[in-house]
């Protein structure tokens, strides 16, 4: 039981270790109203193992944390804590899918938690940041979350569907996930 646990521990520091990496060495990219966090094709993992979930969920909080001290993660402090509720969400969601009993249906749904939740809530922050700093007012926020979140969301399905899918059928190939995710 004890090995279990510390390869569960590994597993998903490694997920956490990715995902921040990818995140912090694209960083140009990653943060900012028009993103494209290539990290976010590994939100497909929740779907073969719940391990993922807390690997994502520490990654991306790292990530946000790093880009907050480093000036890179324009929306501050508030992205430490909805940016990651809305990775942990959306792998809780992914996690779910694995439920489906048709795989091209699994295939086509397990990147979409993330694209809805971030185009929502991150796209939700753009748009208070935007209006605290005075840029956006009265009228005009609805339209900026609508552009702020659709752009999130655009960003996210380049990232989870081209990049996320084919990561699922590398996986599911030769049982690769299963052979990564054994207790």
């Amino acid at each position: 039981m004890k090995q279990s646990n510390t390869l569960k521990l590994v597993q998903g520091g490694l997920i956490a270790a990715v995902y921040c990496a990818l995140t912090l060495a694209l960083s140009f990219i990653s943060y900012g109203t028009v993103q494209f966090r290539v990290a976010e094709a590994m939100t497909v993992l929740p779907f073969f193992s719940p391990v993922a979930i807390w690997g994502l969920t520490v990654g991306c909080f790292v990530s946000n944390l790093v880009g907050f001290f480093t000036g890179a993660n324009i929306i501050g402090a508030f992205d430490l804590l909805f940016g990651t509720l809305a990775t942990l969400l959306a792998a809780l969601l992914t996690r779910q899918v694995r439920h489906i009993k048709s795989r091209p249906a699994q295939y086509l749904l397990a990147p979409l938690p993330p694209v809805i939740l971030n185009g929502l809530i991150v796209g939700g922050e753009l748009t208070v940041m935007l209006t605290r700093i005075g840029e956006v007012n009265g009228s005009g926020v609805a339209f900026t979350f609508l552009l702020q979140g659709g752009s999130v969301a655009l960003g996210e399905v380049v990232c989870c569907y081209l990049l996320g899918i084919p990561l699922m059928l590398f996986l599911n190939r030769n049982d690769m996930a299963k052979q990564l995710f054994k207790d």
